[in-house]
């Protein structure tokens, strides 16, 4: 099962990992991701930044079977020093506060995040996919996907991100797919970010 953390402000947790500790999807793991912040509870209508949120250190394996973070229902999480290996689909996912979609910000503060996937033939595999706005992610390196970084929410800013789809080998049809950078919403920052072995470095929707 994975580790579930709450959305209501009084409820709130931050998992901090002491260096070298590991947290692995087991044979027969159920759930969307290892980790998932704000699943439980009811989400607080608040906007209050006191409450912190999220995750600093440890190497998540998702050993194939899921996805490595999640955060939904939560505003202005802190996902740092975070390594996520074996990812077949998506490494982290940052979405909206709100279900409904009123709210639109997730202000998530993410910075020191590695994330290596297992075959970047895969088409469907994407290292970090962002759908919530006004977000602040930093030194990001994404290697062994086929979509690197993928932003479908606006006014984020992406700064020092490197992701690295590695050789084509003969599987043309997944390589022609591969992009390093989807931009698919306004005001998007990509400052000192580059790919490496993308058939398209920034696609822009």
């Amino acid at each position: 099962a994975p580790i579930v953390t709450s959305a209501n402000n009084q409820e709130k947790v931050f998992l901090e990992y002491l260096e070298g500790a590991q947290l692995i999807a087991g044979t027969g793991f159920s759930g969307d991701a290892v980790i998932l912040i704000g699943q439980a509870g009811t989400r607080s209508s608040v906007h209050d930044t006191k409450f912190v949120t999220g995750v600093n250190g440890a190497t998540i394996d998702t050993s194939g079977l899921t996805d490595g973070i999640h955060v939904i229902r939560t505003q202005c999480p802190r996902l740092t020093n975070i390594t996520i290996k074996n990812v077949v689909t998506n490494g982290m996912v940052i979405d909206m506060p709100d279900e409904s979609r009123e709210v639109y910000s997730s202000d998530a503060y993410v910075e020191n995040i590695f994330i290596v996937g297992v075959d970047s033939n895969n088409e469907n595999s994407t290292g970090m996919i962002v759908n919530g706005h006004d977000n602040d992610i930093r030194n990001i390196r994404v290697h062994f996907t086929n979509i690197g970084i993928n932003i479908t929410g606006s006014h984020n800013r992406i700064s020092n991100a490197h992701p690295v789809r590695g050789a084509a080998d003969s599987e043309l049809t997944a390589f022609n797919k591969s992009v390093a950078f989807c931009v698919g919403n306004n005001n998007i920052y990509l400052d000192n970010c580059y790919s490496d072995n993308f058939a398209t470095g920034i696609s822009v929707d």
